[in-house]
């Protein structure tokens, strides 16, 4: 996969793991409301334990990609501009 591509998918998944890590906060904040007021939380703090097996794995996800990202070849980094300007400095010092 090009670099591009995998950059877009970890802004993607950086989003998406942020919309998780604030869904998990309002479920938790939901269910501390609902334990003071004497409600059976066994159900909700269930269903919060999936929500954060689901984040863990939503963070091994953006850790990987990061990895990618990052042991991609450096000229694959580089901008097409970036490479035409080292070609052509090449060029000059094979010239003179």
């Amino acid at each position: 996969m090009d670099l591009q591509k995998e950059e877009q998918q970890l802004a993607k998944a950086e989003r998406d793991l942020q919309s998780t890590r604030e869904h998990i906060a309002r479920q938790r904040l939901l269910i501390e409301r609902l334990r003071r007021d004497g409600h059976n939380t066994a159900r909700s703090e269930q269903l919060l334990l999936t929500f954060e097996a689901c984040q863990a794995s939503q963070e091994s996800h953006v850790a990987l990609l990061q990895r990618e990202i990052k042991r991609q070849p450096q000229d694959d980094k580089l901008s097409e501009k970036a490479r035409i300007a080292i070609a052509d400095s090449h060029r000059q010092l094979s010239v003179d």
